[in-house]
C-alpha cells in the first residue's frame, strides 16, 4: 500500500514539473525583487493551504475506512441474516450471516429464490406472510421452517419490509433472518413443562370420564358374554320343540317369548356398551390431539373440531365450577398445527376454570365462542371469574409470572399460548376487569387457497384384496369383519407371517399393517418390502393406536406412509381404503 502511494506521488511530481515548464518557460530575470517576494509569499500560503487540504483529505479517508470497517461489522458480521429481494422474491444481496444460515456460498445465493429454502409444509404460510407484507406499513414478521440444500431443517424468525421506489413502481423487499434453533429448543422444553402441568390437572378428570363409560361397557359386555350362550341354547331347544316359534297371528309362542325378550334385553345392553365405547373413543382422540405438538406439520385445521376436543377433555373441570356456554359459529379452515391449536385452547380454558374461585355452578359462566371476521377465524374464551388487576395486565404474558402459587401453575400457559398462536400467523388479545372476569380473543388467518384439496370420497369403490397385519388377533379379526363386506381380506398376526406370505403371494391391492408390533415391527416390514417388494411397499398403510417414539416419528416423516388411527370409524376406514386401492399415491401423506 505504501509503495503504491510513493509511486503515485512521484508520477504526480513529474507531471507537475512538466506542466510548470510548459506554462512558465519565459525568462525570469525580468521579475522584480518585490514581485518575487510577493510570489514567494503566495507560494508559501498556497503550500499551507495544500497541507491543510491534504490533512483534511487524510482525515476523511480515515473516517471512510472506519465507516467501511463499521459497515463490515454491522452488515457482514451481523448476528442476523440480511437479504434484499426483488418483487418476485429473487435474492439480490445477502450478508455473510444469511449465507451461513442458508448453507450456500454468498456468490451462489444471489439470483436464487428465497422460497427455494422454505420447507414444503410451510410454503403456504410464507405465501400468506408475503401477501401481508406488501400491504403492511411496517415490518411483517413470521416464524418459518426452512431447509438447507443438505436437507437440514431449521427455524427462523423472518421480518420483511417492502419498499416502493415510487407509487405504482417496482418493489424491493428487505428481509432479516434470525436463527431460532436455541430459542426453539428452550421453548420446546418450556412447552413440555407446561403440558405436563396441564396434563396433571386433567388426569383426575380424564380418569373419571373414562371410568364412567368403562363401568357400563364392561358390565354389559360381561353380561352378554355370560348369558348369550345360554340364551342361544334355550332358543335352539325351543325351536326343536313341538311348539312353533310363532303362534297363529305371528306372536311368539309362550315357550319362546321369555327367551326372545331376554335376547332383546341383551341387544339393548350391547347398544349401551357401544355408546360407552364411543365416548371413550372421543376422549382418547382428544388426548391424542393434545399430545401431537412436536414435529407437527402446518395443515388446514378445523378450529371448531379442535375446540370441541378440548371441551370434551376438560369437561369434568368445567362442570364442577361453572356453566359452559358453547357458541361455535361457521368458521372456514385455518392454517395451523392441530396439536398446538389444541394446546392453546386447553391452556386458555384451564386458566378460565382456575379464575373462578367463588359463586355457584349455576351463576358462574365460561363462554367459548368462534366466528369468522374478515379474512380471519376467531375464537374467544370468557369467564366470570376474579379478573386480573390492572397492574398485572402487562405481566401475564411473561414466562413464569403467576398469581396462583406454584401448586396451581407454572406461569407458562399464557406465554406459550401467545408464542404458539403467533408462530402460525395469528395473535391474541386479553381484556380483564378485576372482580368481573376475563376474556381472551384469539385469531388466525384463513388457510390459503393454494393448499392441496383433500381427495374426494370414492362413490363406487373397486373390490380389492387386502392383507391385514396385526399382532393383536382380535383387532385383526375385527378389521376383517369390518372390511369383508366390500373387500376380500386376509389376516396374519405377525410381521414374520406377512413376510412369508408376501414372498409367495404378491397379489394384494393394499396392506394394512400395525405400526408397533413385536418382535418385528411394522416399520421393519415396510423396510423389507422396500428392498424385496418395492411395488407392494407403495401399497402399505400403517394402522396405529397413536403411541409414537422419536424413532417412529423420524421414520414416518421420511417415508410419508399414511397412518390410520385406531379405533376405526367404519365409514372413514372404508373411504380411505377405497381411495388407496383406487390410487396407490393416496397411501402417502
Amino acid at each position: 500500500m505504501m509503495h503504491d502511494r510513493e509511486l503515485r506521488a512521484k508520477k504526480l511530481r513529474r507531471a507537475a514539473e512538466d506542466e510548470a515548464a510548459a506554462r512558465w518557460s519565459a525568462d525570469c530575470g525580468t521579475v522584480s525583487l518585490e514581485d518575487a517576494q510577493r510570489l514567494l509569499h503566495e507560494l508559501r500560503v498556497h503550500q499551507i493551504e495544500l497541507e491543510m487540504q491534504n490533512e483534511e483529505l487524510r482525515r476523511t479517508q480515515l473516517d471512510l475506512d472506519t465507516s467501511r470497517a463499521r459497515y463490515f461489522d454491522l452488515y457482514e458480521l451481523a448476528p442476523v441474516g440480511y437479504l434484499t429481494l426483488n418483487q418476485d422474491g429473487v435474492i439480490l444481496e445477502a450478508n455473510l450471516r444469511a449465507s451461513t444460515l442458508l448453507g450456500v456460498p454468498r456468490a451462489a445465493l444471489v439470483r436464487q429464490r428465497l422460497t427455494d429454502f422454505v420447507e414444503a409444509s410451510h410454503q403456504d404460510l410464507y405465501y400468506l406472510h408475503s401477501k401481508r407484507a406488501v400491504d403492511a406499513d411496517g415490518p411483517c414478521v413470521c416464524e418459518l421452517l426452512m431447509k438447507r440444500p443438505s436437507g437440514e431443517l431449521f427455524w427462523v424468525r423472518l421480518a420483511e419490509t417492502v419498499v416502493r421506489a415510487d407509487p405504482g413502481g417496482t418493489l424491493t423487499r428487505n428481509v432479516t433472518l434470525s436463527d431460532l434453533s436455541q430459542e426453539r429448543a428452550l421453548s420446546a422444553r418450556l412447552a413440555q413443562a407446561d403440558r405436563l402441568a396441564s396434563m396433571s390437572i386433567l388426569a383426575a378428570g380424564v380418569s373419571h370420564e373414562l371410568n364412567n363409560p368403562l363401568t357400563y361397557v364392561l358390565f354389559n359386555l360381561d353380561s352378554v358374554a355370560a348369558e348369550l350362550p345360554m340364551l342361544v341354547k334355550d332358543l335352539e331347544s325351543c325351536a326343536r320343540g313341538s311348539a312353533p316359534l310363532t303362534a297363529g297371528g305371528g306372536a311368539p309362542s309362550s315357550a319362546c317369548a321369555p327367551h326372545l325378550a331376554a335376547l332383546a334385553d341383551q341387544l339393548a345392553q350391547i347398544e349401551e356398551a357401544a355408546a360407552g365405547a364411543h365416548r371413550i373413543q372421543e376422549i382418547t382422540r382428544g388426548l391424542g390431539l393434545f399430545s401431537r405438538v412436536e414435529r407437527e406439520k402446518v395443515v388446514s385445521a378445523d378450529l371448531n373440531e379442535s375446540l370441541r376436543s378440548v371441551l370434551r377433555l376438560a369437561a369434568n373441570q368445567v362442570k364442577n365450577v361453572a356453566t359452559l356456554v358453547e357458541e361455535l359459529g361457521v368458521v372456514p379452515p385455518i392454517l395451523a398445527p392441530e396439536g398446538k391449536l389444541a394446546q392453546v385452547a386447553l391452556n386458555l380454558l384451564l386458566n378460565a376454570v382456575q379464575a373462578i374461585t367463588t359463586g355457584s355452578v349455576e351463576t358462574n359462566r365460561i363462554t367459548v365462542r368462534s366466528w369468522a371476521e374478515g379474512e380471519r377465524a376467531c375464537f374467544e374464551i370468557a369467564d366470570t371469574g376474579c379478573g386480573i388487576p390492572s397492574e398485572n395486565l402487562e405481566l401475564v404474558f411473561e414466562p413464569f409470572f403467576t398469581t396462583k402459587g406454584p401448586e396451581r401453575g407454572t406461569g407458562l400457559g399464557l406465554a406459550i399460548a401467545r408464542s404458539l398462536v403467533r408462530e402460525f400467523g395469528g395473535d391474541l388479545r386479553l381484556q380483564s376487569t378485576q372482580g368481573k372476569g376475563t376474556s381472551i380473543k384469539v385469531w388466525f388467518p384463513f388457510a390459503a387457497q393454494t393448499l392441496s384439496p383433500a381427495p374426494e370420497s370414492v362413490a363406487a369403490a373397486t373390490r380389492g384384496r387386502i392383507l391385514v397385519v396385526d399382532d393383536e388377533k382380535w383387532v385383526a379379526v375385527a378389521t376383517q369383519r369390518l372390511l369383508s363386506s366390500a373387500h376380500d381380506v386376509v389376516i396374519v398376526t405377525s410381521a414374520a407371517e406377512a413376510q412369508a406370505l408376501l414372498s409367495a403371494d404378491a397379489g394384494f391391492d393394499l396392506i394394512l399393517c400395525d405400526l408397533m408390533m413385536t418382535p418385528m415391527s411394522g416399520i421393519e416390514l415396510h423396510a423389507w418390502l422396500e428392498l424385496n417388494r418395492p411395488s407392494l411397499s407403495r401399497k402399505l398403510v400403517f394402522i396405529t393406536g397413536g403411541v409414537f417414539t422419536p424413532r417412529v416419528l423420524d421414520y414416518l416423516e421420511e417415508s410419508r406412509v399414511l397412518c390410520i388411527e385406531k379405533p376405526f370409524d367404519r365409514a372413514d376406514l372404508l373411504r380411505q381404503v377405497a381411495l388407496c386401492i383406487a390410487a396407490p399415491e393416496n397411501c402417502r401423506v
